[in-house]
């Protein structure tokens, strides 16, 4: 999943656009939780040890403004 303002976050494999458009917006939807869950623990987690200026710019945008307040 690329954002407009160029963010990355990976959705993960077999997320092919096959049958029911419903179940597959459900799985994407999925999979885009799971994955923003381990970004916010990896953030969380290295927050108080890495420079600021570096971990701002190394996780999107929400989950920075999240972690830090």
């Amino acid at each position: 999943m690329v954002s407009a303002e160029g963010e990355k976050v990976p959705l993960g494999k077999n997320l092919k656009a096959r049958g029911n458009v419903e179940a597959w917006l459900s799985q994407v939807e999925q999979s885009m939780a799971v994955c923003l869950r381990k970004l916010a623990r990896a953030g969380h987690q290295s927050y108080p040890s890495q420079a600021r200026t570096q971990w701002v710019t190394q996780y999107p945008s929400q989950l920075v403004l999240l972690i830090s307040q």
